[in-house]
Formats: C-alpha cells, structure tokens, sequence
C-alpha cells in the first residue's frame, strides 16, 4: 500500500488536534502555484476553509482549522436538509466555486467529496477545502 509520501503528487489527508483547536492536514509534494498560495492567504474567500501551510522536508503539510465542523458525510447520518435547506446548501457551494475564479483558484483543486466538505451544524453553512497545488490529472480518481 502507497502512501502520499511515497507518491509525493498525490495528497494524504490526516486529522490532527490539539487542546484549542482541530484540523484536517493534507500533506502532499506537489508543486505550488505560488499566486493561489498568495490569493487564499491574503483575501477571505466565503465558505473556503483557511488554511496555513508548512514545508517539511520537501512535503507540504495544508493545515485547515475544522473546529466546530462537521463532515457534511457525518452530518447526514444524523440529520436530514429539508430541501430548502439542501437548495440553499448546493447554492452556497456552487457559488463559491464561481467566485473562486475571480481570485485564479482552478475550481479542479476543492475537494468534493462529502467526507472532506464540511458543515457547521449551527446555521448549516459549507466549508470547502482549496488545496493550492498542481496534481497529476486523475488524482483523485
């Protein structure tokens, strides 16, 4: 079994905690395109999870803080939307990945997956994750 480590171009995504906070770190060795670094760490995108970045190694560690998040896979375990709350839902993340455009995100670098797009259970908003690097085609397949 490969891990990212040992294929530096695929990510590997882990979860890490500490007494104040909790996060999802994507580690992977691929190259950053450093203007999407620059364009997520200086503008405030809606519904975009921020995220801090550190080198080790040659690796690089993405650090989102998903504190009081929940995975949207979780979340419809417990819970069910209604469909206006699933409606308003599908609109926050389809826009989202609009306006990232604007700021030169490729919309190919969210993870959409319900595993790692998450939810706040209080006022049912999106938190997409952005990985700011230049994979392979197929990556995720």
């Amino acid at each position: 079994m490969q891990t990212a480590l040992d294929n530096r171009e695929k990510p590997e995504f882990i979860y890490e905690s500490d007494q104040e906070a909790s996060f999802l770190v994507v580690r992977c060795g691929a190259e950053l395109p450093e203007y999407q670094v620059s364009m997520l760490e200086h503008n405030n995108i809606s519904f975009v999870i921020p995220l801090n970045i550190v080198r080790k190694d040659g690796i690089n560690h993405f650090y989102y803080n998903i504190t009081s998040k929940i995975s949207l896979a979780l979340f419809l375990k417990r819970k069910k939307f209604s469909r206006q709350q699933f409606l308003k839902f599908l609109i926050d993340v389809v826009s989202t990945i609009n306006v990232a455009s604007g700021y030169l995100l490729s919309c190919s670098n969210f993870i959409l997956d319900a595993e790692y797009i998450y939810i706040n259970p209080e006022n049912l908003e999106p938190a997409l994750v952005y990985v700011p690097a230049r994979f392979e085609e197929g990556w995720g397949s």
